[in-house]
C-alpha cells in the first residue's frame, strides 16, 4: 500500500505540476501542496481523454502523462522559484497534518470490519477489477457492477488502475477513498484562501470542514472524487477574480485551467454534477451582477471559464447518450428513480433547526447529517458581519465571498427539499451545505479574533475558537465514522458473510474463485479473482439448472479456476431442493474438496 500511495501521489503531483507549469513560478513547497489537489482534479479529464483516444487505462500510461509536465519543466528551466515564508510554512504544515489526521480517522473507521459496507462499494469493486484486468471502462455489463460506462467511470477507473499496483482491492478502495477526502481538505484550503484572501481563515476553514459531521464519510462511492475536484475548481475560478499583483491568473493558462476543472467537477458523479452545475451558475450570475453594478462590465475571465467548463461538460454527457442510447444511459444513471429526488435516501425527512445544528451520534452511512452548534454560531457571526459590510462585499474583487453566502442559502434550501414543491436529492445537499458552513464559520472566527488588539492575541483567539468548533463537532463525526457499518442487503445470513471473510483470510489475494450462482461482486470485494464478464462464464451460468459436477469441474479446469462457491444465491435461483442436488452431484464427482462450509454456503477446491 505504501508503494501504491507513492505512485498515486507522484502521478497526481506530476499532472498538477504540468497544469500549473505555465503559471507564475511558485516556491517549491507551495507548488507541491497545490499540485496535489490540482492533479487529483485533473484525473477525470485525463481518464476521459484516454478513453476517447482508446489508450488503455493502465497505470503505466497514466504515469507517462504525469511525467510530461516535470520533464518539460526541466528541459525549459521553468522550475519553482522563491522561498516560502515561515508563517506560510507553518500554515501548510497545520493543514497537511489536519488532512493526514482526517484521512487516518476515516481509514481506521473503514478498516474496523473486513468487508465493504452497504451495496455501492461492492459494485465499485467489481468495476475496478474489470478495469484493472481489461484496461478499459467500456464493454462492461451488469456483471461488472453498475459504475462503468455509460455511468461516469472516473472514480471506478482510478481505483482499477491503482488496483493494478496492489492485489488487495478491498484495501485499495478503503485507503484511497480516505486519501481523496484528505486531499479535498488541501483543495478546500486553497479555495478558501482564494475566496477570503486570508491564509489563517483558509486554514481554519479547512480544519473545520474536515470535522463537520455532514462532510464526507468513508463510504466508497464516486462522490468521494467529485468533492475535491469541485473545491479545486472553486479555487481556480476564485483566483481569476483577484486583482493583478495578488496572485491572479489573468493570462490564458489560468482561464483554461479553471474551465477544465469546472468541466471535470461536473462529470464525475450524476447528482453532484447537477448540484455543482447550479453552484457554478450561481457563481457566474453573482459575479456578473456585481461587476455590472460596480463598473458596468462583466468580469469575463471567471464567468467565461464557468460557461466554457459547463459547455464541455454538457458535450461530454451528450456524447455518452449518443454512444449508448438514452435507454441504457438513463438506466445506468438511475434517472427513472432519482429525477427530482424521487429515489433519494432522505426518506421524505424535512429537517428541523435542531437536526441542522446538533449532529446525531448515528446517521446514514452515505451522507451523515448535522453541523455542530458552535460552527453554526460562528456562521451567524459571519452573516451579521456580511450584512453590516454589504457595500464592501458587493465589489468585483469580493464576488466569491458573496457567492459563499448564496451557496449557504442554496444548501439549506436543498436539504429541505422534501418540504418544498420541487426537490433535487435533498440528502445529497448536506455535503454542499458543509462547504460554505466551514468557510463562513472560519470567517466568523476571524471577525471575533480581529477584536483583539495584538496580532499574537488574534492568532491565539482564532486557534482557540477553531479548536472549540472541532471539539463540538468531532464527537458525532467520530461516532458515525467509527461505527460498524453493515455489508449490504444481499447477504442471506451472518454465516454466509463470515464464510466469505474466512475465505479472504485463508486464500492469497487474487486467487481464482468461481461464483457458480453469480455473486461475483462479493468475491471480488473480498480480494478474489472472478471474471463474470467473460462470455463462457455467462453461458455456463445461464445453463445452471442442467449442470453436473463433472461439467463444472471441466469448465473450471479449462478456465484456470481453483475454487468454487455455492451460497444462498444458488437456493434463490434454483430452489433449495435443486441447489442441494447440485451439491450432491459435485460431491459424487469426487473432483471437489470442501475447504469451508456453513449453513447455506460451501467453498470447495477442485482436485488436481
Amino acid at each position: 500500500m505504501i508503494l501504491s500511495a507513492g505512485i498515486f501521489l507522484l502521478i497526481s503531483i506530476g499532472i498538477g505540476y504540468g497544469a500549473l507549469l505555465l503559471a507564475r513560478p511558485r516556491p517549491v513547497l507551495d507548488c507541491l501542496v497545490l499540485s496535489l489537489p490540482v492533479g487529483a482534479g485533473m484525473l477525470p479529464i485525463v481518464i476521459l481523454l484516454m478513453r476517447a483516444a482508446h489508450i488503455p487505462l493502465d497505470i503505466g500510461w497514466l504515469a507517462c502523462f504525469a511525467a510530461i509536465g516535470p520533464v518539460i519543466s526541466v528541459v525549459t528551466g521553468r522550475m519553482p522559484r522563491g522561498t516560502t515564508s515561515k508563517s506560510r510554512l507553518a500554515t501548510h504544515a497545520i493543514v497537511v497534518t489536519a488532512a493526514v489526521l482526517v484521512t487516518g480517522m476515516l481509514h481506521f473507521g473503514a478498516t474496523r470490519y473486513p468487508y465493504l459496507e452497504d451495496d455501492d462499494p461492492w459494485g465499485h469493486a467489481a468495476g475496478a477489477h474489470y478495469v484493472a484486468l481489461e484496461k478499459t471502462a467500456c464493454g462492461a455489463d451488469e456483471a461488472t457492477g453498475r459504475y462503468l460506462e455509460p455511468y461516469p467511470p472516473y472514480f471506478t477507473a482510478l481505483m482499477g488502475m491503482l488496483h493494478q499496483t496492489n492485489p488487495d482491492l478491498q484495501g485499495v478502495l478503503k485507503f484511497f477513498n480516505a486519501v481523496l477526502i484528505g486531499i479535498s481538505l488541501l483543495a478546500a484550503f486553497h479555495a478558501f484562501e482564494a475566496i477570503g484572501r486570508n491564509m489563517a481563515l483558509a486554514a481554519a476553514g479547512a480544519i473545520i470542514l474536515g470535522m463537520l459531521p455532514a462532510y464526507m464519510s468513508h463510504f466508497i462511492w464516486s462522490q468521494t472524487l467529485a468533492i475535491p475536484v469541485f473545491l479545486i475548481a472553486v479555487w481556480a475560478v476564485a483566483t481569476l477574480e483577484q486583482e493583478p499583483g495578488t496572485g491572479a491568473w489573468h493570462r490564458k493558462q489560468g482561464f483554461v485551467l479553471a474551465a477544465v476543472l469546472v468541466w471535470s467537477a461536473t462529470i464525475v458523479q450524476p447528482s453532484t454534477a447537477v448540484l455543482f452545475a447550479i453552484a457554478f451558475a450561481i457563481h457566474a450570475v453573482i459575479a456578473a451582477l456585481i461587476g455590472w453594478r460596480a463598473q458596468r462590465s462583466v468580469p469575463l475571465a471567471p464567468v467565461l471559464a464557468i460557461v466554457l467548463g459547463g459547455t464541455l461538460s454538457l458535450v461530454t454527457w451528450t456524447c455518452f447518450i449518443l454512444a449508448y442510447g438514452w435507454t441504457k444511459f438513463a438506466g445506468a444513471l438511475f434517472l427513472s428513480s432519482h429525477v427530482l429526488g424521487a429515489g433519494d435516501t432522505s426518506e421524505g425527512i424535512v429537517y428541523g433547526v435542531t437536526d441542522i445544528v446538533f449532529a446525531p451520534l448515528s446517521s446514514k452511512i452515505d451522507q451523515a447529517t448535522g453541523l455542530g452548534w458552535l460552527a453554526c454560531v460562528f456562521v451567524l457571526v459571519a452573516l451579521v458581519a456580511f450584512v453590516i459590510r454589504w457595500r464592501a462585499r458587493l465589489t468585483p474583487g469580493n464576488a466569491a465571498r458573496t457567492v459563499v453566502v448564496a451557496w449557504l442559502v442554496f444548501g439549506l434550501t436543498g436539504i429541505e427539499g422534501n418540504g418544498l414543491p420541487v426537490k433535487l436529492f435533498p440528502h445529497r445537499f448536506w455535503v454542499l451545505l458543509a462547504i460554505p458552513t466551514a468557510y463562513l464559520a472560519a470567517e466568523g472566527i476571524v471577525v471575533i479574533a480581529s477584536l483583539m488588539r495584538r496580532e499574537a492575541h488574534r492568532h491565539a483567539a482564532a486557534a482557540v475558537l477553531t479548536g472549540g468548533v472541532v471539539l463540538t463537532s468531532f464527537g458525532p463525526r467520530l461516532a458515525v465514522q467509527h461505527g460498524i457499518w453493515p455489508p449490504g442487503v444481499g447477504w442471506s445470513s451472518n454465516e454466509e458473510l463470515n464464510t466469505y471473510i474466512q475465505l479472504k483470510d485463508l486464500l492469497p489475494a487474487q486467487s481464482r474463485v468461481f461464483a457458480l450462482c453469480s455473486g461475483d461482486e462479493r468475491l471480488i470485494g473480498m480480494n478474489m479473482d472472478s471474471r463474470p464478464w467473460e462470455k463462457d462464464v455467462q453461458r455456463l451460468e445461464a445453463d445452471l439448472p442442467a449442470l453436473t459436477g463433472d461439467r463444472i469441474a471441466s469448465f473450471m479446469r479449462a478456465h484456470e479456476y481453483e475454487y468454487v462457491v455455492l451460497d444462498g444465491m444458488c437456493a434463490s435461483r434454483l430452489g433449495v431442493a435443486s441447489a442441494e442436488a447440485l451439491v450432491r452431484s459435485m460431491s459424487a464427482s469426487s473432483r471437489f474438496v470442501p475447504i469451508l462450509q456453513a449453513p447455506g454456503i460451501v467453498v470447495a477446491r477442485i482436485v488436481p
